[in-house]
């Protein structure tokens, strides 16, 4: 009896405290999943510490919330008609007096100056009571008097208003934007969608809202349905129903515990380690499909077959979990999550196995007869033999062909990342988005922070006057529709100081007057601090507000290089300028993803290949191992090249996952074809074949399995779990035509005695 037999029969004969063990742990972790959440937020995809990061926070801190919700107001006729700014101030108001709102700026709610030199009044673009055409005519004349509304909070075509609604910054805001949002949608529905008025809302803070509700659905939904798809593989390819609920017991346990790893952890669920769950089930069950496998007749003979077999599902195990470990090195914090939880819901996976798999193999007697089908796969996989057997030279050359086309398809691949494109076109989100920039245009704010280097800080004349010629050279550029500052408060307030004279619409050149004239300014009618959202108290740092679209991360990296140059050539010397917000960290992004592409992809494959060579004991099995495992991977990233997917924040993984699913297979055949080359007179040609018709079943049944549990995420409304499907499926393909034809022809090639027998 081998050492692996006799630790299949200690585990048998202690089977009642090995299911009972896997169980309650699972039941004990899995109370922790109750806590986790959605969350696909700036958070996940930085390190704690990450200074681009810790830049963001500063700026919250010094200058508010850049999350603004937009809710673009359109109305059937005209903005600045008596009924529209009646639903304005309505929902303004109510829209100020949420608990988590800091500001909001609308045509009502703007700050209007007016009065003359010494008597300066800041009030409300609109008062109480009833709007009159009068009133209205009044709203109007104070818009067109004041440049910094135009392209603010009213567009060209002067039926779309924009509501700008600032939130205040609180810890954990992830954790209350739903809330806010819902709220800010029902005051929309109450107040602005009457008297065939339309409303919109959009914003980066409603991209992540949509994004986690549709991630939470797709994860509730296809994930079942992956479930239910691969448990109806079993039945298929087993025909017994015992089967089914073992599947369903393995996977089960497997994926509760590691939720509840998650939880205890204090991990969310986003866009990454939404899929883990999936793949945690479907890995889980290609073990317990060669457990299936082996053991027809049940009994002590089901224990001696499993046996053979019960080192390549250990192996599969470890270097998955090393592969997946590997990412924990990853700078995405999201990457990182997926890379621990899941070489931890491996381990769970396979204990789940093994305790929960071998004892019904024993009991239950394995597989049943083959069906037709199992006839047409071995037939298939002799005929795949066959090839490999004897056109071996042309296989090599086309698998050499094949790693030169993909590599070319590598070469096509485009990193960038394009978040709001994850979700459908037809999603609420994206529609919104898109009617805003069509009724108003580009919305979404780029902030540019600017740091006076010498003393007087940005109040000063000449800085002013430099900082308005910046404001005007960002503007030019085609994909920003306004750019908005301090000047153009300094320059309203002074015109106003000169009693509305059109030509007193400038910088003063006196720095004292420009202090007494923002001194005055500074405080509003009902003692709002009007100047907290663009300088600081120091007075040191101001920043300017470019509108721009929400295109590709790539798109928004020359949108800020191209800010930063414009506004630096206007500045020169005389201060410091630099992005901020949100956006300069979206692009940051494409950095990492670039990064944890090649660090994840060169650090699972040395593990994967060190592990191998150490645990077959061979460094030719080991290369033969890794080479039908790097084709599929390189197929599937030459796919995606030829195909247009792009590399970001949710294919990015691809390569490194399809290195760990596809070597499983491959390390059955290998441990199969070293256990059969040692049997009495075997030949490197017989081992080969004997491996194969052993084999083989279970390695197409595993892959179609997979193929079948994965392309049900096909139909997910995320692109993100919908690419991670397809692309995953597609490697497992690769994976099987692989095994079954390039796999026999390497180990044919490599093995000395097969040139001998072929030269005979």
């Amino acid at each position: 009896m081998t050492r692996a037999e006799r630790w299949l029969s200690a585990l048998h004969r202690r089977r009642r405290v090995a299911i009972a063990s896997v169980v309650c742990a699972a039941l004990g972790l899995g109370a922790m999943a109750r806590t986790i959440r959605v969350d696909n937020s700036l958070d996940v995809w930085f390190v704690d510490g990450d200074p681009a990061l810790a830049a963001y926070d500063a700026y919250r801190e010094r200058f508010g919330n850049d999350e603004i919700v937009v809710i673009a107001a359109v109305a059937p006729d005209s903005a600045y008609a008596p009924a529209a700014l009646e639903r304005v101030r309505a929902a303004s108001d109510r829209l100020a007096e949420h608990p988590l709102v800091r500001r909001v700026n609308s045509i009502t709610r703007g700050l209007h100056v007016s009065g003359s030199a010494g008597a300066i009044d800041i009030e409300p673009l609109l008062g109480d009571g009833p709007v009159t055409p009068e009133e209205a005519e009044r709203v109007r004349a104070r818009v067109e008097a004041d440049p910094a509304f135009r392209g603010v909070v009213i567009g060209r075509d002067e039926r779309t208003t924009l509501i700008l609604v600032e939130p205040r910054v609180v810890d954990d805001f992830d954790a209350v934007r739903s809330d806010l949002l819902a709220d800010i949608r029902a005051i929309v529905d109450d107040t602005l969608r009457s008297g065939g008025a339309t409303a919109h809302i959009g914003g980066l803070g409603v991209v992540y809202d949509g994004l986690n509700a549709a991630s939470m659905r797709d994860s509730a939904v296809f994930v079942t349905l992956s479930y239910l798809v691969l448990l109806g593989g079993l039945w298929l390819l087993f025909g017994r129903w015992v089967w089914v609920a073992v599947g369903a017991a393995v996977a089960t346990v497997t994926v509760v515990a590691t939720l509840g790893i998650a939880g205890w952890a204090g991990r969310d669920l986003n866009m990454v380690t939404g899929a883990l769950p999936t793949l945690l089930i479907t890995v889980g069950l290609m073990d317990l499909v060669h457990l299936i496998d082996a053991g027809t007749g049940g009994g002590r003979r089901a224990l001696a077959a499993m046996a053979v077999i019960a080192a390549p599902c250990a192996v599969n195990t470890v270097t998955d979990a090393i592969g997946f470990s590997a990412l924990a090195s990853a700078p995405l914090a999201a990457v990182r999550d997926l890379g621990w939880l899941a070489a931890a819901g491996l381990a769970v996976g396979l204990a789940s196995v093994f305790a929960i798999g071998v004892p019904a193999v024993v009991r239950f007697g394995g597989a049943a007869p083959r069906r037709a089908g199992g006839d047409i796969v071995a037939r298939a996989t002799a005929a795949l033999y066959r090839v490999a057997r004897d056109r071996r030279g042309a296989v090599l050359a086309g698998t050499l062909a094949v790693f030169a086309i993909s590599a070319a398809g590598i070469a096509r691949l485009d990193v960038d990342t394009y978040t709001i494109g994850f979700l459908d076109e037809d999603h609420p989100v994206r529609r919104d988005h898109a009617a805003i920039e069509r009724h108003f245009g580009p919305y979404v704010p780029l902030e540019l922070e600017v740091d006076a280097r010498a003393d007087g800080g940005v109040v000063r004349p000449e800085l002013l006057r430099a900082l308005d010629r910046a404001e005007r050279a960002v503007e030019a550029h085609p994909a920003v529709s306004r750019v908005t500052g301090l000047p153009e408060i300094v320059k309203r307030v002074h015109q106003v100081y000169m009693d509305g004279d059109p030509t007193a619409y400038a910088i003063p050149g006196d720095a004292r007057v420009v202090a007494e004239e923002l001194l005055t300014y500074s405080f509003s009618a009902d003692g709002r601090d009007t100047l907290d959202a663009l300088v600081d108290p120091p007075q040191r740092r101001t920043h300017i507000t470019a509108r721009t679209g929400l295109p590709t991360a790539r798109g928004i990296a020359a949108i800020v290089r191209d800010a930063e140059a414009a506004a630096r050539g206007a500045l020169g010397d005389r201060a410091d300028v630099r992005a901020a917000g949100y956006l300069p960290l979206y692009v940051r992004i494409i950095q990492y993803i670039t990064e944890t592409q090649l660090r994840s992809f060169a650090l699972c494959l040395v593990a994967v290949a060190l592990v191998l060579v150490a645990l077959l004991r061979s460094v030719k099995l080991g290369v033969v191992a890794l080479v039908p495992n790097l084709l599929p991977a390189l197929m599937t990233l030459g796919l995606m090249g030829y195909c247009g997917i792009r590399l970001d924040v949710a294919t990015v993984l691809i390569a490194s996952i399809a290195i760990g699913i596809a070597v499983n297979d491959t390390c059955h055949i290998l441990f199969r074809y070293r256990h059969e080359r040692r049997q009495p007179g075997a030949t490197p040609t017989s081992a080969v074949e004997a491996t194969m018709r052993h084999a083989g079943h279970a390695v197409v049944a595993t892959s179609v399995l997979l193929i079948a549990g994965f392309s049900v995420l096909a139909f997910a409304s995320v692109q993100s779990l919908a690419y991670f499907g397809v692309l995953t499926a597609a490697t497992v393909a690769f994976a099987l035509v692989a095994d079954l034809l390039v796999t026999p022809a390497l180990l044919l090639a490599v093995d000395a005695d097969a040139t001998t027998r072929n030269a005979r």
